[in-house]
């Protein structure tokens, strides 16, 4: 990205491939009063690019250095693994939320920190690591297809209204 601005950034970011259901697994959460939130290692531009397209609360991870507004190569902040988990916990804090009230859906080894504090781990499309440290795991090319392990665990534990 050394001299690319960001809209250009963007701009580029429009084409990349993703699962489906992405913007309807986010609005089912707000429909529901939970906040999605992003913690990823792709660089922050791909985090902000994918809150603005989709809708998600707010966004971490790697950043890349600007001078004049354009990216000049060099990483301005490094993130890894922990850095992901205690975003989450840092969110969680903000707005008074218990990590183990939250939920956390990845698919690497990177979330395996995360799943270990919070209260419902998903695994999709996982590594075997990821898997093996998730509650459950979703094999498909539809995030939506976490909704109803969400769904059921906001009912057991009581923490959302009915649908």
């Amino acid at each position: 990205m050394d001299g690319t601005y960001t809209a250009q950034a963007h701009a580029a970011l429009e084409s990349l491939p993703l699962v489906d259901g992405v913007a309807e697994t986010v609005l089912w959460c707000r429909r529901r009063g939970l906040l999605p939130v992003l913690a990823t290692l792709a660089w922050e531009v791909v985090g902000t690019h994918l809150c603005d397209r989709f809708g998600f609360d707010r966004a971490c991870g790697p950043r890349l250095q600007m001078v004049d507004g354009r990216y000049d190569g060099r990483v301005a902040e490094y993130f890894d693994e922990l850095c992901k988990r205690d975003y989450a916990r840092s969110v969680a804090t903000d707005l008074g939320v218990d990590l183990g009230r939250c939920v956390a859906v990845g698919d690497g080894r990177s979330d395996v920190p995360l799943f270990a504090d919070v209260g419902l781990a998903i695994a999709f499309n996982a590594t075997p690591a990821a898997r093996a440290a998730a509650h459950v795991h979703v094999d498909t090319t539809d995030l939506r297809a976490v909704l109803p392990h969400i769904a059921a665990w906001l009912n057991a534990a009581h923490t959302s209204p009915s649908d």
